[in-house]
C-alpha cells in the first residue's frame, strides 16, 4: 500500500461515491452469478422473508400471520422487518422461485461491499475500496452470514451510515436513518443504544456533550415506531422477543447463533483477518500531525467495544463487530497521524512488504473460506428446492399442518395454501401457548408416544411435516408403521396425513384394577369424537392419581376360535397377561413405538377372552406411562 501524496488523497477524498458507486457494480456482477448457481439457502429464514414480500407484492400488506395459527403474530403480526420485506418485494416478483432472493442477496452484499469501500476510502485513500474484499476473503464467519437474506444485512448498512453521519454531526439525517432503522429492524434500541453510547463517550472523555445525537436518534426510532402500519403491534412483538425471549431461551430449541462462539473457532475461523489486523498495524508509519478532531475513530471505536461484547456472547454479532473493528482501526491510525505504506518492520528484522503480508492473510484464510463455500453448494439430500415445489404441490389448500418453526420458514414459501403453527422465533408460540408449544417439542423431538392423537386434538392440525436430521429419526421411527397415517410425500421433507376411524385395530377399551386387583372404574377414553376416532396409546396419565404401576382389563367375545398376530409396546417396564397366562414380561424402556414393540401370535377361543395388562413408569421418562396394544394381522380360524 504506496503512501499517497497530499494531492491524491484530496482528490480522491472529493469523490468517494464514484468509486463506492464502481464498487457496487463490481461487487453485484461477481456475487450474482456466484448465487445463482448456489441451490439453496443454507438459513430457512431467507425463505420466509421472500415468501413475506412475495405476498406484499401481490396482494398488499396484512395484519394477520395466517401462517402461524399458534404465535402471538397470528393476528398480530407487527412485521418486525417491515422495510425490509418492502425492500425485497421486486425481487420476490422476479421469478416463481427464490431466483428472485438470490438476485436480492446480491445487491444487498454488494449494497454493503459499497458502503465499506466509502468508508474505507474516507480513512486511508484509494486502498480502503478493497476493504469489502479483504473482509470476504479473510473472515468465515463475517462472510457465512452474509450469505443470508436477513434483515440484519439491512441493519448493518443502516448501522454503518449512521456512524458516518454521526461523525460528520449530521444528526438531522441521523433522525432519518432511525426511523428507516426502527421499520427494518425489531432491534430499535441497539439503534438508539450505540448512538447514547457514543454520546456518552464524547461526553466523557471528549468533554463535548452534544445533546443533539441522542435526541435526534431518539427522535428518529420513535417516529419509525409510530408510523409503522402495524402499530402498535410492532411493539408488542419487540417486547416479546426483547425481554421473554432472554426469559425464557434456557427453555427454548433456539439455534446456535445465539450461543457463543468456542475460543478456538473465533480464532481459526477468522484467522486470516486478525493476521490481516497485525499487517495494517505494522505497515502504519506516523507521517502526518494527530487530528484534532476524532469524531471517525472515537464512533467506530465505540461500535466496535459494543459489538464485541455481544459478540463474545452470541456468534450472530460476527455480522457487525468484523467490519466495526476494522473501520475503527484504520480511522484511529488515521486521525493519529499514520498511514499505511508499502511495507512492515518486523522487530529485529528487515521489511516484507505488504502484498506478502497480505498474500499470507489469504493463504491463511483458504482453509475456511474453502468451508463455507463448500457448504453453500452440499446437496446432500439432493435438490433441495426441486423437492420443496414438489412438496408444496403435495400440501392440500388450507391444510392445517404441524411443523416446527424452524422448518415453517421453507413451507411459507414452497406451500403459502397451508396453515402452520409458528414461525421465526420459538418465543411467539412460547409465550401465548405455552402447553401447546411443549407439546410440539415432544412431538418432533420424538418423546410423544401417540403423534396423531395429540397433533389432531390438542394442536388443531390435520398433517405433520418435517425433515428428518438422519433417517432413523425418533419421530421417524414413530410415525413408520403406525396405521392412523398416509405419507403424501417423502424425503427429504416428510408430508403425512392423519387418518381419523383408522384406530380399529387397537384395544381401547379397559376397565382399571386397583392394586388388589379389584375393579377400579373404566379407563377415560378421549372426551370428543375426533380423539376417540384417532387415539391408540393407553396413557396412565389419564388416571387420576395414578399409581407407580398401573393394571388394565379387557374383555371381550370371539364367535369361533381365531389366530391372531398382536403387538404389544409399552412404554416403561410391563407385563401382559393374555387369558390369564403370562405371555410377556419388559424389565426396560421400550418407550411405546409402534413397530418396535413385542409381536405376539395368539391363538384365541371362541368365547370369553381376556387382556391383562400391568404397566409402569418409564425410569428414564418418569412422566410417561402406558402402551400399545393392537392387532396386526387377524388369520381366522
Amino acid at each position: 500500500m504506496p503512501a499517497e501524496s497530499s494531492e491524491d488523497r484530496k482528490r480522491l477524498l472529493s469523490s468517494p461515491w464514484l468509486v463506492a458507486a464502481a464498487v457496487f457494480v463490481v461487487a453485484f456482477l461477481l456475487l450474482l452469478p456466484f448465487y445463482l448457481r448456489q441451490p439453496t439457502f443454507h438459513d430457512a429464514d431467507s425463505y420466509f422473508h421472500l415468501a413475506v414480500a412475495r405476498v406484499y407484492a401481490e396482494e398488499g400488506f396484512f395484519a394477520e400471520l395466517l401462517w402461524a395459527r399458534l404465535s402471538l403474530m397470528a393476528e398480530r403480526f407487527g412485521d418486525k422487518e417491515f422495510l425490509f420485506h418492502v425492500l425485497l418485494m421486486p425481487f420476490a416478483a422476479l421469478s416463481e422461485g427464490a431466483e428472485g432472493g438470490r438476485v436480492a442477496l446480491a445487491f444487498l452484499n454488494a449494497l454493503i461491499a459499497a458502503a465499506l469501500a466509502y468508508l474505507g476510502i474516507r480513512a486511508i485513500g484509494v486502498w480502503g475500496a478493497l476493504l469489502p474484499f479483504f473482509l470476504f476473503f479473510t473472515s468465515a464467519d463475517w462472510v457465512w452470514r452474509l450469505t443470508r437474506i436477513r434483515a440484519e444485512l439491512l441493519s448493518l448498512l443502516l448501522l454503518l451510515v449512521a456512524l458516518a453521519l454521526i461523525a460528520n454531526r449530521r444528526y438531522r439525517w441521523l433522525a432519518v436513518v432511525g426511523a428507516v432503522f426502527a421499520l427494518s429492524y425489531t432491534a430499535f434500541h441497539a439503534f438508539f443504544g450505540l448512538c447514547f453510547l457514543i454520546f456518552l463517550f464524547r461526553g466523557w472523555v471528549r468533554k463535548r456533550w452534544d445533546l443533539q445525537l441522542p435526541l435526534y436518534a431518539l427522535l428518529g426510532v420513535v417516529v419509525g415506531l409510530l408510523v409503522h402500519p402495524h402499530f402498535p403491534d410492532n411493539l408488542h412483538v419487540w417486547a416479546v422477543q426483547s425481554f421473554s425471549y432472554f426469559h425464557l431461551k434456557e427453555s427454548l430449541d433456539v439455534g446456535v447463533e445465539i450461543l457463543a462462539e468456542p475460543t478456538d473457532e473465533l480464532l481459526l475461523f477468522n484467522l486470516g483477518w486478525w493476521l490481516g489486523l497485525v499487517v495494517i498495524i505494522g505497515a502504519a508509519r506516523r507521517l502526518d500531525r494527530p487530528r484534532e478532531d476524532t469524531a471517525w475513530s472515537d464512533a467506530f471505536g465505540v461500535a466496535a467495544l459494543v459489538f464485541g461484547a455481544l459478540f463474545l456472547l452470541m456468534l450472530r454479532f460476527s455480522l457487525y463487530f468484523v467490519p466495526f473493528l476494522t473501520l475503527a482501526l484504520l480511522f484511529f491510525l488515521r486521525d493519529r497521524g499514520y498511514r499505511l505504506t508499502r511495507s512492515i518492520t518486523l522487530p529485529g528484522g528487515g521489511p516484507i512488504p505488504v502484498a506478502v503480508g497480505l498474500l499470507l492473510c489469504l493463504v491463511a484464510s483458504y482453509p475456511q473460506f474453502h468451508r463455507v463455500v463448500k457448504n453453500l453448494f452440499v446437496e446432500e439430500l439432493g435438490p433441495r428446492e426441486e423437492l420443496w415445489t414438489e412438496f408444496g404441490e403435495s400440501v392440500p389448500s388450507g391444510a392445517r399442518v404441524a411443523a416446527t418453526w424452524s422448518d415453517t420458514h421453507v413451507y411459507t414459501f414452497y406451500a403459502p395454501q397451508a396453515r402452520y403453527l409458528n414461525v421465526l422465533d420459538p418465543v411467539f408460540m412460547a409465550v401465548p401457548f405455552p402447553r401447546e408449544y411443549e407439546l410440539q417439542r415432544r412431538i418432533f423431538d420424538g418423546r410423544e408416544p401417540d403423534v396423531p392423537f395429540v397433533t389432531a386434538t390438542l394442536l388443531d392440525s390435520d398433517h405433520l411435516a418435517y425433515t428428518p436430521q438422519v433417517p432413523g429419526s425418533p419421530l421417524r421411527r414413530r410415525l413408520a408403521v403406525d396405521p392412523r397415517i398416509d405419507q403424501l410425500h417423502g424425503m427429504p421433507d416428510l408430508l403425512v396425513k392423519f387418518r381419523p376411524d383408522a384406530n380399529e385395530p387397537f384395544v381401547l377399551d379397559w376397565h382399571l384394577l386397583s392394586p388388589g386387583g379389584e375393579p377400579d372404574g373404566l379407563y377415560p377414553r378421549a372426551p370428543d369424537s375426533l380423539g376417540r376416532s384417532i387415539e391408540g396409546y393407553v396413557d396412565a396419565n389419564r388416571i387420576q392419581s395414578p399409581a407407580a404401576c398401573q393394571r388394565f382389563l379387557h374383555l371381550f367375545q370371539l364367535d369361533k376360535e381365531t389366530r391372531s398376530e398382536y403387538e404389544f409396546a409399552p412404554f416403561g417396564p410391563s407385563s401382559l397377561w393374555v387369558n390369564g397366562e403370562g405371555v410377556v414380561r419388559t424389565a426396560g424402556d421400550l418407550e411405546a413405538r409402534l413397530g418396535e414393540g413385542l409381536r405376539l401370535p395368539l391363538e384365541l377361543a371362541a368365547g370369553e377372552n381376556s387382556f391383562l395388562v400391568e404397566t409402569c413408569r418409564s425410569a428414564r421418562n418418569p412422566e410417561y406411562a402406558g402402551f400399545y396394544l393392537l392387532e396386526r394381522i387377524a388369520s381366522g380360524n
